[in-house]
């Protein structure tokens, strides 16, 4: 079965990064990994007639159309696709109008997936796919953010992967499609099987510590 794969460093400037599948292709039609990978930025900020959005669907109704707009550009739009974005995308908002606005991400991608009988989206955390791409997940402790430089952890970590991109060859425009790729690495690299083999251990723990439970309870009765 086909399955393409897009990752998504999720905001309001939000950076791709897109594979296509060939697997299904004739093997002389099969292209290297270069020419079937793409990776851009979405400008969500301004609607179809390039006004400045006003409203949070309106955030939403361009996320779902850069997509569509996406998928038939590359003639996929009947073929499934397996979506991943940054977990902390919409959970580690700073404000109140930015939690409101990064709420529905996930919740648009889900509505987007069920209407077209996709796959639904998956989130990974950005510790996880760092320590997958560029093999740490925060700046190191000499680097401080101090009055001069007040963003001066965030930067380096940023750079890093702008870098692991460079050495890979690739020239994102920005660090949100620097990002992208790098979930990209995670994804297409084994991170998806080793997240689900951690979430089965850890339900099978809790599964156990309730048998334990009840099983304490009924001695105690």
């Amino acid at each position: 079965m086909t399955l393409h794969k897009l990752t998504i460093d999720i905001s309001t400037k939000a950076g791709w990064c897109l594979l296509l599948d060939d697997s299904a292709k004739p093997k002389d039609e099969q292209r290297p990994v270069g020419q079937r990978l793409f990776y851009g930025t979405w400008d969500l900020t301004r609607d179809r007639d390039g006004n400045k959005c006003t409203r949070r669907g309106q955030y939403y109704l361009n996320l779902w159309d850069s997509i569509s707009q996406m998928r038939r550009h590359h003639g996929i739009e009947e073929e499934n696709i397996e979506i991943v974005i940054e977990a902390e995308a919409y959970s580690a908002a700073r404000t109140e109008a930015s939690a409101q606005l990064a709420g529905g991400w996930l919740a648009t991608l889900e509505i987007m997936c069920e209407r077209r009988a996709l796959l639904y989206p998956r989130t990974v955390t950005t510790s996880s796919w760092r320590s997958a791409f560029i093999g740490v997940t925060m700046a190191p402790k000499e680097v401080k953010d101090t009055k001069e430089q007040p963003n001066a952890r965030r930067t380096w970590i940023k750079e890093k992967v702008l870098d692991e991109c460079a050495r890979r060859g690739l020239k994102p425009q920005n660090d949100n499609e620097a990002d992208a790729i790098g979930i990209m690495f995670w994804l297409v690299s084994g991170g998806k099987v080793h997240q689900e083999a951690k979430r089965a251990a850890k339900k099978a723990k809790s599964l156990e510590k309730r048998r334990q439970q009840k099983m304490n309870f009924k001695v105690a009765a």
